[in-house]
């Protein structure tokens, strides 16, 4: 589990890495075809979704195959903000940063050699903490209410989701992320009543926000 903390029904969970990087093969897998170019290739979900794989860094640690099955893990509320991943050789800034998902970019995640040794479980872990910044600018695109709301959730809540959850940049920007990341790794689980226990208030709000959803819920079908 990767929390260390003792809530107030005393639950106590092990120490996490830095962030969380959550291996998310137990979920249920939509299936996929991929049909593949020169310098691109274009994974069609049967849900309807598609992502395009661009290969901007060459040769890289996953294959199609393996990139299509770790969104193949990914539920469609945040597998839809994934239009783009987008394999780099160097990351701009420098530094050890794994993927991103820059604000106005069309869905595209940026994935950087620090991300290329994951399992696919975890590249699918990671690819939802970056969908979690997409879902955020969903989410509050009407307005700042729903974010102070998650906010003041957040600072009520003795525990994060990880460390970087408390210190990466932006004010909660990162919280949110990783939070996403957690319910869509532990909603349907044994754990998921302990986590909930432990965050009852960012549980509550990512009820509201549905990133686990699948099409069939989509809460703006039909509209």
């Amino acid at each position: 589990m990767p929390l260390q903390a003792t809530g107030a029904n005393g639950l106590a969970f092990q120490a996490p890495l830095y962030n969380l990087l959550l291996d998310i093969s137990h979920r249920p897998a939509v299936t996929y075809k991929i049909t593949k170019g020169s310098v691109s290739s274009t994974v069609v979900f049967s849900d309807g979704l598609k992502t395009e794989i661009l290969r901007n860094a060459g040769q890289v640690a996953y294959t199609d195959e393996q990139t299509a099955q770790a969104l193949s893990y990914m539920p469609w509320g945040v597998r839809k903000h994934v239009r783009h991943i987008d394999f780099r050789s160097t990351y701009p800034g420098g530094g050890n940063t794994a993927a991103e998902a820059p604000y106005g970019k069309d869905g595209t995640i940026f994935v950087y050699p620090p991300g290329f040794n994951l399992s696919v479980g975890r590249l699918g872990g990671m690819l939802s903490h970056e969908s979690g910044h997409s879902l955020l600018n969903e989410t509050f695109s009407g307005g700042q209410e729903p974010w102070i709301s998650y906010e003041k959730a957040a600072r009520e809540e003795a525990v994060a989701p990880s460390q970087y959850a408390k210190e990466g940049r932006g004010q909660f920007f990162e919280d949110f992320a990783e939070t996403t990341e957690l319910y869509i790794d532990i909603v349907g689980t044994p754990s998921e009543k302990a986590y909930r226990a432990l965050m009852p208030r960012r549980f509550a709000f990512m009820d509201m926000v549905k990133p686990d959803r699948s099409i069939e819920v989509d809460p703006c079908a039909g509209k």
